[in-house]
């Protein structure tokens, strides 16, 4: 795991990234995006911990096999806009927000941040390995990203020394060390910030939350 004392920094900086209702369901209607939730906004269609977890959620409330059917198939896949009706989004909220909707929730918080730690990592091993360090706020970076994206792949073979093809162009490898400038030039050309550059902004801030944190 990464440094102890870094741990409120990243968790500070994944928060103000994920925005969103821990206790209530949010549709951020982009790319392959589900339904989500949590501090961290676990993505239903992409994360199986997240489906899972919503599941035992509305199990535990009690709800209604046939209805607790439909809302996770309805939330398993991208959803462009919320696909739930009013009574199945309230009955959801209601669950999620629930004494034992949130320990469940909580749960999978603290599995999410755990993941984001051993992703970063691997990021740090991979930079370690061709002689490179990663400056604090590039750690942050990274730890957004893998949170939005899954486990690092090509961003370990940049971090290694190595230009890789993303969606946006050809990016060259980065500096020792590497730095959030470095991290930036990288994710803008990702195929998510490629379609979406606005958020670059906010992703940008929330790394700096985290910063502010930092020792």
């Amino acid at each position: 795991m990464p440094d102890p004392t870094l741990m409120p920094a990243i968790e500070a900086a994944l928060k103000a990234n994920e925005g969103g209702q821990p206790y209530a369901l949010s549709f951020a209607g982009k790319g392959s995006s589900g339904a989500s939730f949590g501090l961290f906004q676990a993505d239903t269609a992409a994360n199986p911990n997240a489906l899972a977890t919503l599941r035992a959620v509305l199990a535990g409330a009690g709800m209604d096999p046939g209805q607790m059917q439909g809302i996770l198939a309805a939330v398993s896949v991208p959803c462009p806009v919320d696909p739930l009706s009013p009574a199945d989004l309230q009955a959801t909220d209601a669950a999620l927000s629930s004494p034992q909707g949130r320990a469940l929730v909580d749960a999978l918080d603290d599995h999410s941040l755990a993941r984001v730690g051993a992703d970063l990592d691997l990021a740090t091993n991979a930079a370690s390995a061709a002689g490179a360090s990663i400056a604090t706020a590039g750690q942050l970076a990274i730890c957004l990203w893998c949170n939005m994206s899954g486990a690092p792949t090509m961003l370990l073979t940049w971090l290694g020394g190595s230009a890789v093809n993303e969606p946006g162009g050809n990016v060259a490898p980065p500096g020792n060390p590497v730095t959030l400038d470095d991290v930036q030039r990288y994710l803008i050309d990702t195929g998510f910030f490629t379609a979406h550059p606005q958020n670059l902004a906010h992703f940008t801030a929330s790394v700096a939350v985290g910063e502010a944190l930092a020792p």
